[in-house]
């Protein structure tokens, strides 16, 4: 049996122990040793990372302030104590530590903090935007006929309002990240997303029209937030399975993933994730769309809306928030087309337009500034 001196690290304050070691046993054989030692007891819900170092005994006490301290602090024992995690499960002690000697300490302990509610938001606008035609479409029953079904061209996003329903009322931890592609071309648009505190990356298309970059520059957003923050919560907006293998280390490293995205277009590897982790958690859009999503502009398909015009001085201080308590209140999915800062039309089924009518005529042309309001069948 070999004694293996371990260097137990946490933000909090560091200990020593010993556990002894077979040279058969495996890196899984120390960690269920290490959970089961009596010297220092961990807590059912400690998360840990295991590493290999090379540590004198006698650097104990000057290493111990620096590696707690350090930030982040998931990387306090690499960049501190020069370590190497000991990620790969079956490899043997004998391989890993030939020679143990008493005066080093050789493994570290790096108990992670619990996550905390802070939010890290990911966003890949164009799986989103073009996943989200088809979805809204099959869901609504609107836009043009296509080789997947129904989709709906003048699908829109609020980003603002996307925001708002992702964080549910949670703390963001650091700038939502949004990566998108031209078109559309309009830096207007762009512009008006990072109004709503996005960090905003544009990406050109390829000559084929293909999509260059995207899944990287958003996967290497994911892994730097993971290794410079402390666990928390990120969110993944996006259904491609090429993301996998960026929210595989957060959950090593004892963060808490969501996945937000469109049900029917979730690719399998994101779903395997699901159900092979409970820390991964998977939220549907199309429980949610109405909250964040409308139709712009007129329809160019043949379809069952009609729309109510408004004008008033009072629509010049609107903005879509404001338009969107209406459809909100009749849970109805909102259509509306801005003529000009003082005009504005929406779109209704038209079994849905008396209600939307005597919904307007009480919340809006009978209370406050004056607003004019009439139909167009």
């Amino acid at each position: 049996m070999t004694s293996l001196r371990c260097f137990v690290v946490t933000t909090s304050h560091t200990n020593t122990i010993s556990i002894k070691v077979d040279g058969k046993d495996t890196i899984d054989d120390l960690r269920k040793k290490i959970k089961a030692n009596e010297d220092y007891e961990l807590d059912e819900q400690d998360e840990f990372t295991v590493w290999k170092i090379n540590l004198p005994k006698k650097e104990y006490r000057k290493k111990a302030g620096l590696v707690r301290s350090y930030i982040p602090f998931n990387l306090s024992v690499k960049e501190v104590l020069d370590g190497e995690e000991l990620r790969v499960s079956k490899m043997k002690i004998e391989e890993i530590f030939p020679h143990a000697d008493k005066n080093y300490y050789h493994v570290a302990i790096q108990i992670l903090p619990l996550p905390n509610n802070s939010a890290h938001i990911f966003v890949d606008d164009s799986n989103l935007f073009i996943e989200g035609k088809f979805a809204i479409g099959t869901r609504e029953k609107l836009g043009c006929n296509s080789s997947r079904g129904l989709q709906l061209q003048e699908f829109r996003i609020d980003h603002g309002m996307l925001l708002e329903v992702v964080l549910d009322g949670r703390p963001k931890g650091s700038k939502p990240v949004l990566v998108g592609s031209r078109p559309p071309s309009d830096e207007n648009l762009w512009n008006f997303i990072r109004k709503y505190d996005y960090e905003v990356n544009v990406l050109d298309r390829n000559v084929q029209g293909c999509e260059k970059g995207v899944d990287p520059t958003l996967g290497y957003a994911i892994d730097s937030t993971v290794s410079s923050h402390p666990p928390g919560i990120l969110i993944l907006v996006a259904g491609d399975g090429d993301y996998y293998p960026h929210i595989m280390p957060a959950l090593h490293y004892n963060w808490k993933v969501e996945v937000w995205f469109w049900k029917q277009a979730i690719s399998k590897r994101l779903k395997d994730a699901f159900s092979e982790n409970n820390k991964v958690k998977f939220q549907s859009l199309e429980d949610r769309y109405k909250l964040f999503s409308y139709g712009d502009g007129v329809p160019s398909f043949k379809s069952n809306l009609a729309f109510l015009i408004l004008h008033g001085e009072a629509i010049y201080e609107w903005k879509n928030r404001d338009i969107f308590e209406c459809f909100r209140s009749l849970d109805l999915f909102g259509w509306l087309k801005w003529v000009d800062n003082y005009t504005v039309h929406l779109y209704f089924k038209k079994g849905k337009l008396e209600r939307a009518k005597k919904w307007i005529n009480e919340n809006w042309v009978n209370k406050g500034p004056k607003i004019d309001i009439w139909e167009n069948t």
